[in-house]
């Protein structure tokens, strides 16, 4: 049996990985549909945001659009809205919110279109209650289309923003875990967590432990000199990656 002072500190990596975690659209294995470096610009989300796009009226695009560099696409937080109207309004026709529709659906893989979807509609109430935002134009050299809402930021960039998967941070979450943890629809993640603490040596528990989860400013890109607290995956052993 483990001592109890190691149990209260597994709890604490687990609850620091989890909030860590939220800065990835889909788990990990579902990346692997092509799309940890973000889809291209001839995808179906890709495709979509064009279409999109052309539809917008002179005045959709003085709420929706803004220049590429604006201050609201290096925001993050995991619920605020990037734009006031929610796409359950009039502001929007119908086959705009279709469009919309499909750009979510074309940057997710199958199971991960699943799970974003029950997230919106058991978090927030559904899609009609997120907001977008346009940055930049399709069809020029950067753009990218932005969904905001509670605990969900998707991204659909064209490779707009060199070397960042989804054109910038994501976020993804579940109102479950506070009521019971393994309904929350990314609780395996967690599993995946506590995996990973028990193959930790003694010396690597030491440097992967926080006493508290980062500030978000605390994770962001940071390029090559940047500087992280935990364990770097490189001081790890191969069935530890």
């Amino acid at each position: 049996m483990e001592p109890a002072s190691h149990n209260v500190s597994r709890r604490t990596f687990v609850r620091t990985a989890a909030v860590a975690s939220s800065l990835a659209l889909l788990p990990t294995r579902l990346l692997n549909a092509g799309l940890f470096l973000g889809p291209s610009k001839s995808s179906a989300a890709e495709t979509a945001v064009g279409e999109f796009y052309a539809t917008l009226s002179d005045d959709q695009k003085q709420t929706l659009c803004f220049p590429f560099e604006h201050e609201l696409r290096h925001r993050i937080s995991a619920n605020w809205h990037v734009t006031k109207p929610t796409l359950g309004e009039t502001f929007y026709t119908s086959s705009q919110r279709e469009m919309i529709g499909r750009i979510v659906k074309g940057l997710c893989s199958e199971e991960g279109y699943e799970r974003v979807t029950r997230q919106m509609d058991e978090d927030a109430g559904g899609l009609h209650e997120f907001s977008v935002a346009m940055f930049g134009e399709p069809g020029q050299n950067q753009f990218e289309f932005m969904l905001t809402g509670r605990h969900l930021t998707l991204r659909a960039d064209g490779d707009s923003v060199d070397k960042a998967a989804f054109g910038g941070p994501i976020i993804y979450g579940h109102d479950q875990v506070e009521k019971d943890a393994s309904q929350n629809i990314y609780f395996y993640q967690t599993q995946q967590t506590d995996a990973v603490f028990k193959s930790l040596t003694p010396e690597q528990s030491s440097k992967a432990l926080l006493e508290k989860a980062p500030a978000e400013t605390a994770v962001q890109i940071q390029g090559e000199g940047g500087k992280f607290a935990g364990i770097q995956v490189s001081e790890l052993q191969a069935d530890q990656k």
